[in-house]
């Protein structure tokens, strides 16, 4: 969480998030980002091919019974649709 959260401002936590990606895709894994706050987080990652995340910047924590009506009022980012 801690290199997502700083690879906006960090080159180093971004080779490193950039790594784990690579890593993750070279043996056939998913990877899924943690610490996602903001928008250009989730811009950045989708650019390196991470497409599975979560963090403040998609929803905040919720009690269980919250979460279906949460999924079904939200809405991805435009910039962050396909």
């Amino acid at each position: 969480q801690s290199f997502v959260r700083d690879m906006l401002d960090d080159s180093s936590d971004l080779a490193i998030v950039q790594s784990v990606i690579g890593l993750g895709h070279a043996f056939g894994r998913s990877v899924l980002a943690e610490g996602v706050e903001t928008q250009a987080h989730g811009n950045r990652l989708l650019a390196m091919g991470c497409e599975l995340a979560q963090g403040y910047g998609i929803g905040r924590p919720m009690a269980a019974s919250d979460f279906d009506l949460w999924l079904k009022d939200w809405r991805a980012h435009p910039t962050w649709k396909a």
